[in-house]
């Protein structure tokens, strides 16, 4: 049997110049998901985020609570199926929404992906297993005015830190998913969304067996045996396996992306060759009013 613990990392600095590193709230997020799993007797036998900072910084929050143990902890790893998309694609399809035409790359959406991190929304995708609908081949027309507008409104709503800078940021991404679903392979200036799926799950290829899983590291590449697992990653690889593995189509599983919360936790369990979900976005270590979503 495996146990794959997935977590989203703690909050990210939206409002400052570099989204990928954890604001002093997020530190403490992670902080008392460390505390929460330590006194609660979970054990790992790997711990791995995808390579970014903010995944990183939380991971080593976490692990910092296990320091006590006369266990000895397993070294860091990193597997490239628990990074985020590639955060070109919110720069490269807004201008092309805003303006027409492939290549170019909009520097307010540029921006906004590097303070948010590029999780999407799934307020306005209309996508049925991945085909491109009516509203998706609409979306790709040149000089869409509705997302022109709404990056208009970004723009003011970032600059002066509005309250409803969020919900903007939530419907421009809907679009953006939308154009790059639709676009499929044939996106080729940055990671393509059957792309990032692939990658992403790989990380449901961990088997008995001893199936190994694309490594960035140095380390000789080591085989998964059964074992349990802790993995800090982002709503994106959250998203599309939680959809896999529960059988949603395409629009349900990308509507999760926008109800993960920061440090949730996301159980997942393999036995006898088959997946199933344990628990999606608790909460145990934060109260209400303290959770976040940005």
């Amino acid at each position: 049997m495996v146990e794959l613990m997935l977590i989203r990392h703690g909050q990210a600095d939206s409002a400052g110049d570099n989204y990928d590193q954890l604001t002093t709230t997020g530190h403490e997020q992670a902080h008392r998901v460390g505390v929460w799993l330590a006194q609660n007797g979970y054990t790992f036998d790997r711990f791995m985020h995808g390579g970014l900072n903010r995944q990183r910084q939380t991971l080593e929050a976490i692990v910092a609570e296990f320091t006590n143990s006369e266990k000895v902890l397993p070294a860091l790893e990193i597997h490239n199926c628990f990074a985020e998309f590639d955060l070109r694609v919110w720069g490269i399809i807004a201008a092309s929404l805003r303006h027409g035409g492939r290549g170019s790359r909009e520097p307010g959406m540029a921006e906004a992906t590097l303070r948010h991190g590029g999780r999407g929304s799934r307020e306005s995708v209309d996508l049925r297993e991945g085909k491109p609908t009516e509203m998706a081949e609409a979306t790709l027309r040149p000089g869409n005015a509705e997302f022109a507008a709404l990056l208009k409104d970004w723009n003011r709503a970032r600059h002066e830190d509005a309250p409803d800078k969020g919900y903007i940021f939530k419907k421009l991404t809907g679009h953006i998913l939308k154009a790059w679903v639709a676009a499929g392979e044939s996106f080729s200036e940055a990671e393509s969304f059957p792309a990032f799926q692939r990658r992403v799950l790989m990380a449901l290829e961990i088997q008995n067996s001893g199936v190994a899983m694309e490594k960035q590291s140095s380390a000789p590449a080591a085989e998964i045996h059964s074992s349990k697992i802790l993995a800090v990653t982002s709503g994106g690889p959250i998203s599309l396996i939680t959809g896999r593995v529960l059988g949603l189509d395409l629009a349900h599983t990308l509507g999760l992306m926008r109800r993960v919360y920061n440090t949730s936790v996301h159980h997942f369990i393999l036995e006898k060759g088959e997946w199933s979900l344990a628990a999606f976005n608790a909460m145990p270590h934060l109260p209400v009013l303290e959770r976040t979503l940005v």
